[in-house]
């Protein structure tokens, strides 16, 4: 149930992503940043955006360990990290491209 509502973006309760958390967070773990990696990814829409600032951003399973050692909120940064690394090297790819048009000089001049 707590899944469904991370893969359709819906509204859930804290109390039941920690009973989820508590039930198996191997699971939990990978269907919220499954989620979050789905939102963060251009084009980004509104809706799934709003859900994830109200649901998801402010939530305590951040705080918690993985088995990894790590906690989720650094396996959050590490997805914002890939995810800003590919729009930066898109734009970079495009500024490339502009650069090479035949009217580049006459545009910055």
């Amino acid at each position: 149930r707590m899944q469904a509502s991370f893969e359709t973006f819906s509204p859930f309760l804290e109390r039941t992503l920690l009973v989820a958390w508590n039930a198996d967070n191997g699971k939990c773990k990978d269907f919220v940043l499954k989620a979050c990696k789905k939102v963060l990814t251009a084009p980004i829409k509104k809706a799934e955006y709003e859900w994830f600032n109200s649901y998801v951003l402010p939530s305590s399973v951040w705080l918690f360990e993985t088995k990894k050692n790590r906690y989720m909120f650094e396996e959050l940064f590490e997805i914002v990290q890939r995810q800003s690394a590919d729009i930066v090297n898109n734009m970079d790819s495009v500024f490339v491209h502009l650069e090479k048009h035949t009217k580049w000089s006459e545009l910055m001049a």
